[in-house]
């Protein structure tokens, strides 16, 4: 339930939190004017009542306000979305708590950090108060510190996970390959981490045309995760390019039985099975991407071709007539074309 709550709810609180100990010395400044007092009564202390700490508390408040309002703007949703967001803020926090000491220490008057700017203690009077405030910001400052590092290092991780596993967003396959090798180094085999990382990386391999090094990584992530219907796939293109068509066909079969709406895995084996005779077979795998994407001319061809292999010719026409009409210049009908005309066949396509 709490996870529904806008983060913007629980900024707010914070602020709330901060803005209390302010709002109440302003409160009580005003409250505890001259002009408001009882003269009937025995005189006040009013040492603490100062126009600074009022300017110092009013100035904050108002710097909290600007905040509670800036957090719903779309800059400040981009901001923070930004990587390096938190760890800025933690370190900032962090290097004004250890800043406080310093200058603490040369005037003798510090205000503790977890009780707001209106809570000052001064070693002439209160020595074991103002220690204790030197020492809690001086933790507090070295604790927000230490979570900006490692917030900043789980960012760099997850930035170079990202380049690992995302390759095609905006990465090269050199950048891909780079973040991969950075990723393993640390990892054993064991890690649950390991079979993805060198799926991913034999993947880039594949990209740069690195066959002979992207198969052993494809065979090292399936060893690791026989379930890896990413690792199968991929590996099936390297033995369907090379024509070593049972291996090919293994895999696809293998991968399309761990993730069975690959659409471009059934277009493929397809495509294959067309090349091996396997005719009735290669219509099923047709059928099934395009109930996914009717109108796509490149697989109603290729249906088309094992129907007209079939004997099937009304159905053939049906589905050439149907990609003339979706892209007249289909390139798959040129390619179709060919494997008819070497078996004596040119239903439709004349």
């Amino acid at each position: 339930m709490l996870d529904k709550v806008p983060a913007q709810v629980w900024i707010l609180v914070a602020i709330a939190a901060v803005a209390y100990t302010p709002a109440r010395y302003v409160f009580r400044h005003v409250a505890h004017g001259p002009s408001k007092r009882d003269i009937t009564q025995l005189p006040e202390d009013l040492d603490w009542r100062t126009n600074g700490r009022l300017i110092r508390n009013g100035a904050l408040l108002i710097g909290l306000a600007a905040l509670a309002v800036f957090i719903f703007t779309p800059t400040a949703a981009r901001v923070a979305r930004s990587a390096s967001f938190w760890p800025i803020v933690s370190a900032a926090l962090g290097s004004w708590a250890i800043g406080t000491v310093p200058k603490g220490l040369k005037n003798g008057r510090i205000e503790p950090l977890i009780r707001g700017v209106s809570a000052c203690y001064e070693r002439a009077t209160q020595p074991k108060r103002f220690w204790a405030s030197v020492v809690w910001n001086l933790a507090y400052g070295c604790i927000m510190l230490w979570i900006a590092h490692v917030i900043s290092d789980q960012t760099v991780n997850r930035g170079v996970t990202a380049q690992c596993l995302d390759p095609q967003v905006k990465h090269s396959p050199q950048e891909e390959l780079a973040a991969c090798n950075q990723l393993l180094k640390d990892l054993d085999k064991d890690d649950e981490d390991y079979a993805r990382f060198v799926g991913a990386r034999g993947f880039a391999y594949h990209r740069l045309g690195d066959m002979g090094r992207a198969i052993v990584d494809y065979d090292e992530a399936l060893r690791t995760n026989p379930e890896d219907s990413y690792a199968f796939y991929n590996r099936a293109l390297i033995f369907d390019h090379f024509g070593e068509l049972p291996r090919a066909l293994a895999d696809y079969q293998a991968s399309l039985t761990l993730r069975p709406d690959n659409f471009d895995g059934l277009v493929r084996r397809g495509v294959l099975l067309l090349r091996i005779k396997r005719f009735s077979e290669a219509i099923d795998d047709f059928s099934r991407p395009l109930d996914m994407r009717p109108r796509s001319p490149a697989i109603l061809t290729y249906r088309g071709t094992a129907y007209a292999m079939v004997g099937d010719t009304a159905r053939a026409n049906q589905n050439f007539d149907a990609t003339r009409a979706l892209n007249p210049m289909e390139p798959a009908l040129q390619w179709s074309r060919m494997i008819l005309a070497s078996h004596g066949r040119s239903e439709g396509l004349e």
